[in-house]
């Protein structure tokens, strides 16, 4: 920490940080286009000019670009200087001139970082009156548009997508005042964190397509924090809604989970929460019922009558809403709605978490990791952003020394020089291949025994596993000495290649580097956004009820099933399954989404998907998050019948028990702090309904 002094007031800063993320961190208003927290410093745009002087006369003061200055100790800066504000005023208008000035008709507008800029520099009197510049939009894609033509050449989008998310098929092309980024020929973008180009760029040469199918501008939207629902590590999200439409979605920065970046499935994953088809309406045997009470009295009466009654959750249902479906059925009638294999897995995964010393790090800590062993999981395809961040920990060199984190061109030079190691086991091909070291392709079998053979050559154990792969062998003792010599070695598998041998594996690497005192991490990736707080809430797997011998062994007397926003087909095979529905003689469904079990049910109940209600999933690392209710779906639609899942349930529980009905999500919480002892503490997740601060509720738009 250094003393420097910033419009005559002293402040204590770290001096490894440039000037312009020390002055916006303390509150001053510094305009900027090419500097990103991430991305770093290239000094291109030349707008976030201040002015420094080195002593306390302010005598030979000079103009400096503050986002590629490092703080001198003592110095004087002055960031509202009249030489400087006149420097930024033309260098924006330089930046203007050919700018189509659309901002009425652009999707930006509203929200736009140019805009912000340019009232704060005051730029508002054009002076160039000749032809502008003029370029070809290309197609990008069915999610992304392109207008070339609003461009400032802030290098945002090449340095993002190609140095940064290592895509290949997007670039700059031609120079001086004639720069294009875009495609050599027009084509969908193949990277899958494309979409990150429409917050990346300051302006509006990228922007969301499917925004188009229900935009409005972002004043009149209306915002909620809540949880991408696409894979298990729960990156944080916005979601904006008008008129009961969710109209996009934005990355919510959570520093030690996705920072500034989502993938694809996260941004432009949700057109089927829009779908015309989804339930909306109570079914009774196929007749709509339009009345809340008179279908707690069937489904109560119906419960009392049976023999026998078993619940099905779900992975992507909330910890709510599963917990009070076991306490409706019972905790020997509750099934987890995933099958055995999966249970055992993450029942595995939870007993390493709790009984080992082995550090879980967090998806943002992945990118401190020096050599990297992937264990039969495609990242790219079962959690994206982890292969992001696996991707910035190859290319991080960690000796990198005398240049500061943010000046991007400079230790990208030095990241061309060398990459740290990666090795990844897989079935197949993954888009991660072209940075890894070393590739093995094999079956599911053959990498389990890789990963132990691995493991006890690590230990100097004999190699009681037979390799008869003497190259293979070779490498066993490559990568050995590779994660011995390195500082932080991280092991990565998870639940995709549904195999308890490879995550077995993955362990025994982790251990056997963690006996020779290596600072070792071990990831686990999961299928779903709340498989772990399924699993942590216990009870039977699909496979005792799906299993004929099972079912007339043990559940011949069961007469209804409630099944949870679950497709039961996406487990068993469709004959199977048939033949089980066939001899249950009351079939309850609650979703939100039309599927092929909902075709078999006798009772309907419409729920309420992410954006419609309030809930708490668990990640793969085990961190609680909320995600909250956007809008009310009956609001809009008086004949629209969605309620939560748990809210459902409780209802049918309290008509029951002869309880009071109405409960709020604060209170089921506390019922599932008291009631499975090692969710205690998920209510820490997010303040509480009644939080406000400074007596006013939170705003529902999030700062720009």
């Amino acid at each position: 920490m250094i003393n420097i002094h910033i419009e005559n007031k002293l402040y204590k800063v770290n001096k490894k940080d440039n000037l312009l993320k020390l002055c916006l961190s303390l509150g001053f208003n510094i305009p900027y286009f090419c500097w990103h927290p991430i991305l770093g410093s290239i000094g291109a745009c030349r707008q976030c000019a201040i002015k420094q002087f080195d002593n306390i006369q302010k005598k030979n003061g000079h103009i400096i670009m503050s986002c590629m200055s490092l703080p001198c100790k003592e110095s004087y800066i002055i960031i509202n200087d009249k030489d400087v504000i006149n420097f930024r005023k033309n260098i924006i208008e330089l930046l203007m001139l050919n700018h189509p000035h659309d901002c009425p008709i652009c999707d930006e507008g509203g929200s736009c970082h140019l805009q912000d800029m340019t009232v704060m520099v005051g730029h508002n009197m054009r002076r160039y009156n000749f032809p502008k510049r003029k370029y070809k939009n290309q197609y990008l894609g069915p999610f992304i548009s392109h207008m070339m033509n609003r461009c400032i050449t802030c290098y945002r989008c090449i340095r993002f997508y190609k140095n940064y998310a290592g895509g290949k098929d997007f670039n700059v092309f031609s120079s001086k005042d004639n720069i294009y980024f875009g495609r050599y020929n027009d084509g969908i973008l193949e990277n899958p964190f494309s979409g990150n180009l429409i917050e990346i760029c300051p302006t509006g040469v990228f922007t969301d397509k499917t925004y188009i199918n229900n935009f409005t501008r972002k004043w009149d939207l209306q915002y909620s924090p809540s949880i991408c629902q696409h894979c298990s590590l729960g990156c944080n999200i916005f979601v904006g809604e008008r008129y009961g439409q969710l109209s996009n979605i934005q990355n919510r920065y959570h520093e030690e989970i996705n920072h500034y970046f989502l993938c694809d499935k996260g941004y432009f994953g949700y057109g089927y929460l829009n779908l015309k088809n989804n339930p909306i309406n109570i079914i009774y045997h196929k007749k709509k019922i339009f009345d809340n009470n008179k279908i707690i009295k069937k489904i109560t009466n119906l419960i009392l009558k049976s023999q026998k009654i078993i619940g099905i959750g779900s992975p992507r249902a909330s910890i709510e809403s599963n917990f009070l479906l076991r306490k409706l059925v019972g905790k020997k009638n509750f099934c987890l709605g995933i099958l055995e294999n999966e249970k055992k897995q993450i029942n595995f995964i939870i007993k390493i978490l709790k009984n080992t010393n082995i550090y879980f790090p967090s998806l943002s800590e992945i990118e401190n990791y020096d050599a990297i062993l992937i264990l039969g999981e495609d990242l790219s395809n079962t959690n994206p952003r982890a292969a992001l961040a696996v991707r910035q920990a190859i290319k991080k060199n960690i000796f990198i020394k005398n240049i500061p984190y943010w000046h991007s061109d400079a230790i990208l030079n030095i990241k061309n020089e060398s990459l740290n190691p990666l090795f990844i086991t897989s079935l197949d091909k993954t888009i991660l291949d072209d940075i890894s070291s070393w590739n093995y392709y094999a079956p599911v079998i053959n990498q389990s025994k890789f990963g132990f053979a691995l493991a006890n050559c690590i230990e100097n154990k004999q190699d009681n596993i037979s390799l008869s792969d003497k190259t293979l062998k070779k490498k066993i003792i490559e990568i050995k000495n590779i994660l011995l010599n390195s500082i932080k070695p991280l092991i990565i598998s998870g639940t995709g290649s549904n195999s308890l041998e490879l995550i077995s594996a993955s362990y025994a690497i982790a251990q056997a580097l963690n006996k020779k005192k290596k600072n070792t991490g071990l990831f686990y990736g999961l299928n779903t956004v709340n498989s772990m707080g399924i699993s942590l809430i216990k009870g039977k797997s699909l496979d005792e009820i799906f299993m004929e011998n099972t079912f007339i062994n043990n559940y011949s007397t069961v007469d209804t099933i409630i099944i949870m926003e679950n497709d039961l087909y996406f487990y068993e095979e469709k004959n199977k399954l048939n033949n089980f529905f066939k001899k249950i003689s009351n079939i309850i469904v609650l979703d939100h989404i039309y599927s092929r079990t909902m075709e078999k049910a006798h009772i309907i109940l419409p729920t309420a998907n992410f954006i419609e209600s309030s809930g708490t999933v668990i990640n793969n690392e085990c961190r609680a998050q909320r995600f909250f209710q956007v809008y009310n779906p009956s609001f809009y639609n008086k004949e629209n019948y969605r309620k939560s899942s748990w809210k459902w349930i409780y209802k049918i529980y309290a008509k029951l028990k002869n309880l009071n009905s109405n409960i709020t999500l604060d209170e089921v919480i506390k019922k599932c702090e008291k009631n499975i002892s090692i969710f205690k503490g998920i209510s820490l997740a997010a303040p509480k309904a009644n939080y406000k601060v400074y007596n006013r509720k939170f705003a529902r738009s999030p700062i720009r």
